[in-house]
């Protein structure tokens, strides 16, 4: 086929848009790939952020570029097309189709690490005002592989991520870090009732469901002073600072929580704290030890 030279420029022009959308995406300038969009634009992206199965669909390029802002926003990605075929049906209309890979990055925390997708790009184009813009996308995945992130395993991770959880009072979050069979025990009154020992992981939310109430909200802290740990075992050492709801007294304790950990989840839990202090401060000194000899860990059973 003969092509005029307006025709090959018209083609070195798309191909030119089509390089500057990928870098406009990966560079994250969003006013500026708007601009290479009709008003009208329509497009269909399949294997988005969410995921392989994830289509996204828009009727506008406004809503198209706002939907990448929020997906893209805090991804890195890097965009590459290769092998154009560029049809032109008349004087301000093409299409094309471009071969894609693509690899997404996403931050730490989430349920993928990474995203490597392969593809097709089916397009349509309009010249406005002697310019070439893209009129519809439609991307058809041929391969997607995600990965999915890797979260740390060893002691001091799960400890940081422990302290996170009780800090932000995330009770499903600091449940999912314990195994379902585990080794827990906190010592105190009978009176208090949070406390003693505990067998399975499922227990550990009613740890704290039921401790939080009986202090004043917004006054209570952890002051972490250090972390020690191998892979398996990690020990917190700082203090806890409350104020009781019931007599609004309020008490600081040196605490030590050792934490054992197998693959990632916690199967161990010892708090060690000044429980006479906590006991005066509650007015129950007197009461019934929480838990009797047959209660302790083997670790800490005499003989």
């Amino acid at each position: 086929m003969t092509r005029t030279i307006e025709q090959l420029n018209d083609i070195e022009e798309i191909k030119q848009l089509k390089a500057r959308y990928c870098r406009l995406i990966d560079q994250k300038k969003w006013q500026e790939l708007e601009a290479d969009f009709t008003v009208d634009a329509a497009i269909e992206i399949a294997g988005a952020p969410g995921g392989a199965d994830d289509i996204q669909t828009f009727t506008s390029a406004r809503a198209f570029v706002e939907g990448l802002r929020e997906k893209m926003g805090p991804l890195v990605s890097v965009h590459q097309v290769h092998a154009p075929e560029i049809e032109l049906l008349d004087a301000e209309s093409a299409q094309g189709l471009w071969t894609i890979s693509d690899r997404l990055v996403f931050p730490d925390g989430g349920p993928l690490k990474v995203l490597q997708g392969w593809g097709i790009y089916h397009e349509t184009y309009r010249k406005i005002e002697g310019r070439w813009r893209i009129a519809s996308v439609r991307l058809e995945r041929l391969l997607v592989e995600p990965v999915e992130s890797a979260a740390p395993t060893d002691a001091k991770s799960v400890a940081v991520q422990l302290l996170e959880c009780i800090g932000a009072q995330d009770l499903d979050g600091m449940q999912a870090l314990f195994a379902d069979e585990i080794q827990w025990f906190v010592p105190g009154s009978s009176e208090l009732p949070w406390t003693g020992r505990r067998t399975r992981g499922s227990q550990v939310a009613d740890f704290f469901a039921v401790m939080w109430p009986y202090y004043v909200p917004g006054k209570s802290s952890a002051e972490v002073a250090e972390i020690i740990s191998d892979d398996k075992n990690a020990v917190i050492l700082g203090t806890f600072s409350h104020t009781i709801e019931r007599n609004g007294r309020a008490f600081t304790t040196p605490v030590a929580l050792h934490l054992k950990v197998d693959g990632g989840k916690v199967t161990h839990l010892q708090l060690y704290e000044d429980t006479l202090l906590i006991s005066q401060a509650f007015g129950s000194a007197d009461a019934a030890p929480a838990v009797g000899p047959s209660d302790l860990p083997k670790s800490l059973r005499a003989g």
